[in-house]
């Protein structure tokens, strides 16, 4: 009688455990770099030029006369005081020499020879809005500290990049601030006009090359 053997062959399975950490740090360091700073530059070539004038002065209260040169070249300089400076909306000029009457100005010089200065800002960051300071506070005078002089009462500035614009000015103390925005590049360019007046004052004006100091400075 034979011997029936049956053999079971058994395979245990081998389980492999691997250890898994619960949490990755890593350290970035972020960058930027800061740019501030704009380019603002007078145009070549331009300036803001009074021309060649006959002037006389009186001391009597608001008895002045003006003198405009507006930013807006299409606009062609005059001793007849404007209603108002800065666009349709600017500022009114009524109390402006109110009382004109034996003070006087003319202008000498042909028109073309009365200019407006221009700047250019760059570098600026697109399509943002900047600021305009400008301080006209200092007078127009000649070498003579006993001779009459020029105020500058009011500034006149208009946007010649597309769209052109008078830019309103608000005038604090002849300080006046206003702001303009850049395009696509950054850039922006603009032209300064101003109004002067006679001063109100016994001394008188002399023959003599007058000179003054207007401060313009643009910034975000």
């Amino acid at each position: 009688m034979k011997s029936l053997r049956t053999k079971v062959a058994v395979v245990a399975a081998a389980v492999s455990f691997v250890s898994v950490a619960s949490a990755a740090e890593l350290t970035i360091q972020p960058t930027l770099e800061v740019s501030n700073a704009l380019t603002l530059t007078q145009v070549a070539g331009t300036a803001l030029n009074f021309g060649r004038i006959r002037a006389q002065t009186d001391d009597t209260t608001d008895d002045c006369r003006t003198l405009y040169i507006p930013a807006n070249t299409t606009n062609q300089p005059t001793t007849t005081k404007p209603a108002n400076i800065g666009g349709a909306n600017g500022t009114a000029l009524t109390a402006l020499c109110a009382a004109a009457a034996d003070s006087s100005m003319a202008i000498l010089s042909p028109l073309a020879d009365l200019t407006v200065v221009s700047f250019e800002v760059s570098d600026a960051a697109p399509f943002t809005s900047l600021d305009i300071t400008i301080d006209h506070s200092a007078d127009i005078e000649s070498p003579d500290p006993a001779a009459a002089a020029f105020e500058v009462p009011f500034v006149d500035v208009y946007r010649t990049t597309t769209p052109a614009a008078a830019v309103a000015m608000t005038p604090t103390s002849r300080v006046s601030a206003g702001s303009i925005s850049t395009g696509a590049a950054g850039t922006v360019a603009f032209n300064l006009g101003a109004l002067i007046s006679t001063e109100v004052t016994t001394d008188e004006f002399i023959d003599a090359s007058y000179t003054g100091s207007i401060v313009v400075t643009v910034d975000y």
